[in-house]
């Protein structure tokens, strides 16, 4: 930007910070549902992307009743202060869920008047480097980084003329608008394939099936089709164990269980690195016919790599499942989306749940004949394709949008 604009702290603004309920009646582990009347946020639930709700937690109506601060409404902003800390989610009328509680980890950020400052724009300059950076210099604590309210109220940030706030918010969020129509594309898409996969290889109504099935360990089976492990189809192997101070001749990006979970594009740049010794990496290096799953953290969780592979490593909590047959890929892919609560089941009963590699060389994968597997690979490469082109689309969308926040904000910091 060629001028500037005043520069505000929080504290002189209309945006009041709303800490969350630490009382006596905050919600014991016990008391947190599945489904219920009040969503309980968790920090898995605020993202650098915003809301995520894909493993909620609820509290009851009485629960509710007894808490007093924290509660959400509609336009207001949450902000993780504790662990993660940066992280920020807008909760406006889009998010289907009426009642909604922060943690004690989170803030919410009020506007208590609209005629100074936009809500999105307030949102969108939380999004910024220039809140990061002044976030970053003010959170304490190695092991548990914490950001007190006191140092929250004292960050500063830019204030045009409301209209210039209008515009502003109204230019990013299109493209915000874009990535989200892609995801929930991505997810459309995800759905008809899971619904294929179940329709021809559970329900067995696939393409020229004549209904005549036979006795076999996984009970009626379509004659002609085979009972496999993945010990017959695949070869498994945990990845390199390392430690950040390892002295290494080279960095190698490292895909840990974090992106198996996002399930994202996975291009080497956007995975962080680790140094390694080259003869160390080489034995854990990526290839197109491996699938990926997470051994501890989330166990269970499955992805496939596309993208440049180039020198990709995995990390030791991850297990790389490669395809013998790279015809089966997709197949075996799709088995171990659907089997992964068997699989968590069969596999150890510790506190802390883990994948055994023993339990997954055992699962049994039903091979159906050669026509069948080549028509599913046809339906499903054309999903994959396009799931593809859509993340690889978010991927540039995703990066002019920070170009945009950089210019709207970060040339205002001086």
């Amino acid at each position: 930007m060629s001028y500037k604009w005043a520069r505000v702290s929080i504290a002189q603004s209309p945006i009041e910070i709303i800490d969350g309920d630490r009382g006596k009646n905050y919600p014991h582990q016990n008391e947190f549902f599945d489904d219920d009347f009040c969503l309980f946020l968790n920090a898995g639930n605020v993202t650098k992307a915003g809301f995520n709700f894909e493993k909620p937690q609820f509290i009851t109506k009485e629960k509710d009743r007894l808490l007093n601060k924290g509660k959400l409404r509609r336009g207001d902003i949450v902000l993780t202060t504790r662990g993660t800390v940066g992280n920020s989610a807008l909760y406006d009328d889009n998010i289907p869920f009426d009642n909604v509680r922060i943690n004690s980890g989170m803030v919410i950020f009020r506007n208590n008047d609209s005629r100074i400052i936009d809500n999105e724009y307030f949102y969108y300059f939380l999004k910024s480097s220039d809140f990061l950076i002044q976030v970053f210099s003010h959170s304490s604590g190695s092991a548990q980084p914490q950001l007190p309210i006191k140092d929250l109220r004292n960050i500063k940030f830019p204030l045009p003329p409301l209209s210039t706030q209008f515009q502003i918010s109204e230019f990013i969020s299109a493209f915000d608008k874009k990535i989200e129509l892609n995801h929930k594309t991505n997810q459309t898409l995800e759905e008809i394939a899971h619904a294929i996969f179940k329709e021809w290889f559970v329900d067995f109504n696939y393409p020229g099936a004549t209904g005549e099935l036979v006795n076999s360990p996984l009970g009626p089976i379509p004659e002609g089709w085979e009972i496999k492990t993945l010990r017959d189809l695949t070869s498994l192997k945990n990845g390199v164990n390392y430690s950040r101070g390892e002295k290494g001749d080279r960095e190698f990006p490292i895909v840990n269980v974090r992106n198996i979970v996002e399930k994202k594009f996975l291009h080497s740049s956007d995975l962080d690195t680790i140094a390694l010794m080259a003869n160390k990496a080489h034995d854990y290096y990526l290839s197109e016919n491996d699938i990926l799953m997470a051994r501890s953290a989330s166990p269970g969780e499955v992805t496939i790599m596309y993208g440049d592979l180039t020198d990709v490593v995995y990390s030791g909590f991850v297990i790389r499942v490669r395809i013998n047959e790279p015809s089966l890929k997709n197949l075996i892919f799709r088995n171990l989306l659907n089997d992964k609560e068997k699989l968590l089941f069969l596999s150890n009963g510790t506190t802390l749940k883990s994948i055994n590699q023993e339990v997954l060389n055992n699962y049994s994968v039903l091979i159906p004949d050669r026509s069948t597997i080549s028509k599913f690979n046809s339906y499903y490469d054309i999903f994959k394709k396009e799931i593809i082109n859509n993340l690889e689309e978010i991927k540039t969308l995703s990066l002019a949008r920070d170009a945009l926040l950089r210019r709207f904000f970060d040339g205002q910091r001086k």
